[in-house]
């Protein structure tokens, strides 16, 4: 199946980007791509998606898709073959999951080595200087200031504070060590193709630790496994395309699964714990009327403490993320019995079970936050 004519606005420094541009390539879905103008970004993408942010995809048939999560799985429906999602019920919760962890809990890590650490800033202050890039440099440079004193604030927000620096970076190194581990066993997290946790970890991996110079060199380079499943996840798969028989998940993923249920179901809980808190309708930080129409929650909550790396860290709460979990556990509900069982079985087994007790009313995606889910 062809589909010429999708167009992908994004930036090569940009998570999200990095996410869906590798989706594409891995899968040879014919695209071309750009960067979202002034315009686009800040007027046409609120209205028409909520918020402006990369990436946006517009299909041949006109139609704009927003946040990553929703274009792949809009994509996924136009482009079945070597499928992101797996067939079998663990093997699907897990990916779920891993996108999830990947799309939500690494931020701490991304723009910890992105914002702390020298390099980044020449190249950084270009692609965001490229949305104004008619503009003259005293308005560029104003706008990059901007943006630069918004990133440096949400660094903190994301628990990368100075007092957790010793903590966040050891968190990355055992993560990341352990990826290395897992990649010289297999091409892919699953197995011998990508699945959506592969797609939503190149957000921090590549679209951050790869770019900026310091991470690059010190963290990718040196762990030649991880580099080499980052290179295969930027081209065209080729070759075996089976996942691990048995509907199982590797034991070198050991570490990854011991961060989601002793690091991001607490931080889950603690989301649930201020939503009812949260006030429809309050202050946003959102460029869209629309949203703000629609009753959406403030985009970031409550400052909580969650452990982290034999720690804590200080890190605001996001309902987007319960909205991420919501779509994990709506997988489990569509399942059937035996299945839904067999995932069940595997979350008592690995000491999950408490992600499914989380309790917080049903939400609705808005833009690039969540709201109360509207009833009849």
């Amino acid at each position: 199946m062809t589909a010429p004519g999708f167009v992908l606005y994004g930036w090569r420094l940009s998570w999200y980007s990095a996410k869906v541009r590798s989706y594409l390539q891995h899968k040879s879905i014919p695209y071309t791509e750009k960067k979202p103008g002034l315009h686009r970004f800040w007027i046409a993408m609120p209205r028409r998606c909520g918020d402006g942010a990369a990436p946006l995809v517009v299909t041949p048939e006109g139609e704009w898709l927003a946040d990553s999560s929703v274009i792949i799985e809009n994509l996924e429906r136009r482009f079945p073959d070597l499928c992101a999602v797996p067939a079998t019920p663990v093997q699907r919760f897990f990916s779920y999951l891993a996108e999830l962890w990947a799309d939500e809990f690494w931020h701490a890590t991304a723009l910890h080595y992105r914002f702390d650490y020298p390099g980044y800033f020449p190249q950084w202050r270009d692609e965001i200087g490229s949305l104004i890039g008619w503009a003259p440099r005293v308005l560029r440079h104003r706008v990059v200031d901007h943006f630069h004193s918004f990133m440096v604030k949400a660094t903190r927000n994301a628990g990368a504070t100075p007092e957790a620096r010793e903590l966040v970076e050891r968190w990355t190194a055992w993560q990341l060590d352990a990826l290395d581990r897992h990649f010289s066993t297999l091409p892919f997290l699953l197995g011998h193709r990508a699945t959506l946790g592969d797609y939503a970890l190149m957000g921090p991996i590549f679209g951050h630790l790869c770019w900026d110079p310091w991470p690059s060199k010190n963290l990718i380079d040196t762990r030649p496994h991880l580099k080499a499943w980052v290179a295969r996840m930027s081209r065209s798969h080729d070759g075996d395309s089976a996942l691990v028989a048995g509907d199982r998940i590797p034991e070198t993923l050991q570490p990854m699964l011991q961060s989601f249920f002793a690091e991001l179901t607490p931080y889950l809980e603690r989301c649930a714990d201020v939503l009812g808190r949260l006030p429809v309708g309050g202050p946003y930080q959102t460029m869209s009327p629309t949203a703000r129409a629609a009753g959406r929650y403030p985009r970031l909550g409550p400052v909580v403490e969650v452990p982290f790396s034999g720690g804590t860290i200080r890190r605001v709460t996001l309902p987007y993320s319960l909205w991420m979990l919501q779509r994990a556990r709506d997988e489990l509900l569509r399942m059937s019995d035996d299945d839904a069982a067999r995932v069940r079985g595997w979350l008592e087994l690995v000491n999950g079970s408490r992600l499914l007790d989380i309790a917080f009313p049903r939400l609705r995606r808005i833009g690039l936050g969540a709201g109360p889910e509207i009833t009849a």
